[in-house]
């Protein structure tokens, strides 16, 4: 497609995206991204969230180098995963169909790891942890933007939610 007509359509997409509302649940679309997988893929969605939810929501799928990228290597070494910033669940659920050993999920954001736990509570090779990362112990405040999955530490503010940081 031509640089003359991309920005008009992505803006026209971006436009009529923003317009609508996040389904309960969504089903990841393997198919498109080229993945062979006999069990469909569930996500319960977060209606709150104007990021990851409204952008999977359209689709059944995102980011798809960095999802095809997860899904061959994990099932090409059958490794354990650190899923740090799980979000809801996604590129868990990629790494479950690829194969992985064990998965640790990790999601800092309180309401974010609620439905993560929702989505991922049917494998058995995967534990989620409500803990931000860092390199030392303690609790950092966040700011949760309305895209959920922009979510970031801030220095020194009082008035956002404080989060429990585990050095693992």
């Amino acid at each position: 497609m031509s640089r003359i007509l991309y920005k008009p359509l992505a803006c026209l997409f971006y436009a009529y995206a923003k317009r609508q509302r996040v389904p309960y649940e969504r089903e990841i679309n393997l198919r498109a991204l080229g993945i062979d997988s006999k069990t469909p893929i569930k996500l319960i969605l977060n209606p709150f969230d104007k990021g990851f939810s409204k952008e999977f929501s359209l689709f059944g799928f995102r980011e798809v180098l960095n999802s095809l990228l997860v899904y061959y290597v994990v099932r090409k070494y059958r490794p354990c995963v650190i899923d740090i910033g799980a979000n809801l669940g996604y590129y868990v659920a990629l790494e479950v169909i690829a194969g992985a050993e064990k998965i640790i999920a990790i999601e800092p954001i309180p309401l974010t790891y609620l439905y993560l736990r929702k989505n991922v509570r049917r494998y058995g090779n995967v534990m989620a942890l409500n803990v931000a990362v860092a390199d030392r112990d303690g609790e950092v405040n966040m700011t949760i933007p309305d895209s959920f999955n922009l979510a970031h530490v801030t220095e020194g503010s009082q008035d956002t939610p404080r989060v429990s940081e585990s050095n693992i």
